[in-house]
C-alpha cells in the first residue's frame, strides 16, 4: 500500500534532483501532510453536518489550507521548513481545539502523543534540535491541555456528542500511529535494501563488487560440486590500462571501465555472475558451462570489447583490448579460490604471450606460443 501511495503525483512534489533516500524523506513528509489534510477535512464535514457548527468547520478548513502550504515548502525545496511548518500548525491546531473550542473532554490533546514518533519519522538524523524541541513541546502541551479542565470552551457539547468526538480522536490517533509505524517500517526496509546494494555493488560500474562475487561464486561452486555439474570461470584484464590513465586521464579510464562492464553484461546470460574483481580486472562465473563453451564465450567477449570506442575531443576514438584467462572446475578443484587461481594463472600467461587473447588453464605453454 505504501509503495502504491508513493507513485501518486502530489507525493513526489519537490523530489526531482534528489537522491533516492533523500527523495523518500520528502515523499513521506508530503504524504503525511496530505493525509492530515484529509483528516482535518473530514472533521470539518463532521462539525458542519453532525454538530451544525459552521464557524468551527470554517476554522478547520483554514487549517486544511495551512497543512497544504507544507507542499508549497517542498515544491520550493525548503524541506526542513516544510517539516517545521507541519508540526507547528499541527500543535497549534490541536491546542486550539483542545482548550478553547471543545475542551479537554473531546480528547484532541491525545494527538500530541503522535508528535514524537512523527518527528523521528520526518526529520533527518542531523535535525536533532528540531526533534528535541518538538518532542518536548508535544509533551508539555499534552500536560497543559490535560490540566485545562477548568477552561470554559467556546462550544459546549452534550455527553453523547462529546463521547463520539472523543472516540473518533482515539480511533484516528490509533490509525495515524499505525500509518506512522507502517511508513517507518517501509523506510527501514528501503534503507536496508540501499545498504545491501551499496555493500554488493561496485560504485563506478554498477555491477557486483568483489565481496558479492565471492558470496555468489562460492554458492555456485558448491552447487556445481554437489551435483557434479560443469562450471567455468573467466578472469579478464584490460590491456595497458595504466597507459590509458597516464595518457588520457582517469576520467577516460573510468569510462573505459564502465563501458567494459556494460559490454560484458550485455553479452552474458542472466544466470552468469559478473563482477569487478579489482582495478581493471573483471571476473565471470559461468554455471552449467564446460571449458569449450566457456572459451567460445570468452572469445565473443574479447571481440565485443575490442569494438568499444571512446570518443576523445580532438583525437581519434580510443580503442583497447583485453586478455582473458579461463578455467574449468574439475574433481581436483578444492574451492572457488582454487578455480580463480587457475584462471589467474591462465590470464598471466595470456599477458606474457602477447595480450589480447584467451588462454585456457588446461592449455599447455607450447600451445600458448603457437596461438600467439
Amino acid at each position: 500500500m505504501i509503495r502504491k501511495l508513493v507513485h501518486l503525483g502530489f507525493i513526489n512534489i519537490g523530489t526531482d534532483r534528489l537522491e533516492h533516500v533523500e527523495a523518500t524523506k520528502v515523499q513521506t513528509t508530503n504524504l503525511v501532510s496530505v493525509v492530515t489534510c484529509v483528516v482535518a477535512l473530514l472533521y470539518a464535514l463532521y462539525f458542519l453536518l453532525s454538530l451544525n457548527q459552521t464557524s468551527v468547520a470554517a476554522i478547520n478548513l483554514v487549517f486544511v489550507a495551512c497543512y497544504g502550504v507544507g507542499l508549497l515548502f517542498s515544491h520550493k525545496r525548503f524541506y526542513r521548513g516544510a517539516k517545521v511548518w507541519f508540526f507547528t500548525v499541527l500543535m497549534a491546531h490541536v491546542y486550539l481545539f483542545s482548550v478553547h473550542t471543545f475542551g479537554v473532554g473531546a480528547g484532541f490533546h491525545f494527538y500530541y502523543l503522535i508528535i514524537t514518533p512523527g518527528v523521528f519519522l520526518l526529520f533527518n538524523e542531523n535535525d536533532r534540535v528540531e526533534k528535541f524541541v518538538f518532542s518536548l513541546a508535544g509533551g508539555i502541551l499534552f500536560y497543559l491541555c490535560s490540566e485545562a479542565g477548568g477552561t470554559t470552551p467556546i462550544i459546549s457539547l452534550d455527553g453523547q456528542s462529546e463521547r463520539q468526538l472523543f472516540y473518533s480522536v482515539i480511533y484516528v490517533t490509533m490509525i495515524e500511529t499505525y500509518f506512522i509505524m507502517a511508513l517507518l517500517s517501509h523506510n527501514i526496509d528501503l534503507y536496508q535494501k540501499e545498504l545491501k546494494a551499496l555493500a554488493a555493488t561496485d560504485a563506478l560500474t554498477g555491477i557486483n563488487n568483489r565481496r558479492m562475487f565471492m558470496s555468489i561464486g562460492e554458492e555456485l561452486f558448491e552447487n556445481a560440486k554437489r551435483y557434479q555439474h560443469p562450471m567455468s570461470l573467466l578472469l579478464l584484464d584490460i590491456d595497458y590500462f595504466k597507459k590509458i590513465n597516464d595518457v588520457h586521464g582517469h576520467l577516460v579510464g573510468d569510462e573505459a571501465l564502465k563501458q567494459v562492464a556494460a559490454t560484458l553484461k550485455a553479452n552474458l546470460r542472466a544466470s552468469d555472475s559478473l563482477a569487478r574483481y579489482g582495478g581493471e580486472e573483471f571476473v565471470v562465473v559461468l554455471p552449467e558451462t564446460d571449458i569449450a563453451s566457456a572459451l567460445a564465450v570468452a572469445e565473443n567477449l574479447r571481440h565485443a570489447i575490442s569494438a568499444i570506442q571512446i570518443e576523445l575531443p580532438g583525437e581519434a576514438a580510443l580503442t583497447f583490448t583485453v586478455s582473458i584467462g579461463a578455467a574449468e572446475k574439475t574433481p581436483d578443484t578444492p574451492c572457488l579460490m582454487g578455480l580463480l587461481t587457475c584462471a589467474d594463472n591462465a590470464l598471466y600467461r595470456a599477458k606474457e604471450t602477447g595480450r589480447n587473447k584467451v588462454i585456457n588453464h588446461g592449455q599447455d605453454e607450447e600451445a600458448d606460443l603457437a596461438f600467439s
